[in-house]
């Protein structure tokens, strides 16, 4: 099986400010790190292969379409983010991820 290989680094450096967040009332800067990830087809979580620093999603789960204009091929799919925080902070996010290649 095939999959498509996404670095937690590069994620994270992505994704925003996940990495490091100013805490305004204790004037303190806590860092964080991915966790964990799952992805959603139809509806259904799935969880995403880990190894090396890296999550891994078998391309058979993703749906890819090619633009002739632009001449890319592309996916997108929703992703389930959980850090390392402290409690009570941002303990899972949605986000919608794109992924182009040239």
């Amino acid at each position: 099986m095939n999959y498509l290989m996404l670095d937690k680094d590069d994620i994270t450096k992505s994704y925003g400010k996940i990495s490091k967040k100013e805490l305004l009332k204790e004037g303190i800067t806590i860092s964080s790190k991915l966790k964990s990830m799952k992805y959603l087809i139809q509806n259904k979580e799935c969880d995403c292969f880990e190894k090396n620093d890296c999550f891994y999603i078998p391309i058979t789960d993703l749906n890819f379409f090619y633009t002739k204009e632009e001449r890319l091929m592309q996916t997108s799919l929703t992703v389930k983010l959980k850090v390392n925080l402290l409690k009570g902070h941002m303990p899972e996010n949605l986000a919608l991820l794109k992924i182009l290649f040239h």
